[in-house]
């Protein structure tokens, strides 16, 4: 028998006022230029392209875009940290020994 008060409960578990979790890309702190740089990479401008229609360098551009690289890797890294531990895998990737 299903209790109704879990009958309000979301099934991928997570409780339903739990916020979501931080986007990592919003919590990596991109300056302005990372920001512009970013948004026409998601366009799916090459860099030579947003080079050209930023006005920046070649150069540039692609020190941007490893910058932003290591931000968002360290925020998302942070993100996991805060987070709850994950289950000890075994060998096989199947649950560890207690």
């Amino acid at each position: 028998m299903i209790d109704p008060a879990d009958a309000d409960e979301p099934r991928d578990g997570r409780a339903r006022d739990a916020p979501d979790p931080p986007d990592p890309v919003t919590e990596a702190r991109l300056t302005p230029r990372q920001q512009s740089v970013l948004e026409l990479s998601r366009q799916g401008m090459a860099p030579v392209e947003i080079a050209r229609t930023l006005g920046l360098s070649g150069t540039v551009v692609r020190d941007c875009l490893a910058q932003i690289r290591r931000k968002v890797a360290l925020a998302r890294r942070r993100a996991q940290a805060a987070g709850p531990p994950e289950p000890a895998r075994g060998r096989n990737g199947g649950p560890g020994r207690a």
